[in-house]
């Protein structure tokens, strides 16, 4: 048999599966790699130039436990009309929770109410949108409008329906509280960051301060102060809210 004595370069194979992140929870490292054998170098032929392995980032949250995003609130005045929990916030998003309540009472009360939002996170994880509800679960004549509503979610945000604090000469109080839900959406294939945002739309007298700000991006700063006033003021307040999200990276 004839032996071939023709020098042959080596050839890289293509690479082969990515292994598994290196972190179960959060940021980590995956590699994958490939060999010099498409052909192997023979008769003194030239070695592959080039890597044989290759590394990504990776990130993972299924062993994590709660995380995802949550929304804070608090109240800043404290006058008498302010009641209940005047600084909360929400479970993460995997495992939604509601604020405690906050509770809105303008019954003979002096003083107003100022309130913002935040929005935290913990490793939000991937396939993953979201959407910010709120609630009002007293019921009296004050609270009018949607008392059970949410905004939409991320990959399509928009405002949450209008709930409406009018307090002319009515009784009772209105109880807030707020949560963020989390739902798979696999075409979100890197983790969002969110902000709040907050409108009131009425613009009565009884509505001052900041009625169009939003938070900062995931990292727990406020949105500028809204103050509900109702010494002695006619009209009402109409309330809505909205998430806004893009790429972590």
């Amino acid at each position: 048999a004839v032996v071939s004595t023709q020098s042959t370069g080596g050839g890289w194979s293509s690479f082969g599966p990515w292994s598994k992140c290196s972190n179960k929870c959060g940021y980590g490292v995956q590699k994958r790699s490939r060999s010099c054998t498409n052909p192997t170098p023979a008769n003194g032929g030239s070695w592959c130039s080039g890597n044989p392995v290759e590394s990504q980032n990776c990130y993972q949250t299924s062993e994590c436990g709660v995380h995802g995003l949550r929304i804070c609130f608090q109240e800043t005045e404290g006058s008498s009309q302010c009641q209940g929990n005047r600084h909360s916030c929400s479970g993460w998003s995997s495992h939604p929770a509601w604020t405690a309540g906050f509770r809105d009472d303008t019954d003979g009360r002096g003083g107003g109410c100022n309130y913002r939002w935040s929005v935290q996170q913990n490793l939000p994880g991937r396939n993953r949108e979201y959407r910010v509800c709120f609630r009002e679960t007293e019921g009296s004549s004050q609270c009018q409008g949607a008392r059970n509503t949410c905004t939409g979610w991320s990959s399509t945000p928009n405002w949450s329906a209008g709930f409406r604090d009018d307090t002319d000469n009515r009784g009772g109080g209105c109880n807030y509280s707020w949560r963020i839900e989390e739902r798979v959406n696999t075409s979100m294939q890197i983790p969002q960051i969110c902000r709040v945002c907050f409108r009131e739309t009425e613009g009565s007298s009884q509505c001052q301060g900041n009625r169009n700000t939003c938070s900062g991006w995931s990292n727990g700063a406020w949105t500028a102060g809204f103050r509900d006033d109702t010494d002695g003021r006619g009209g009402g307040c109409n309330y809505s809210w909205r998430l806004e999200c893009h790429n972590m990276w």
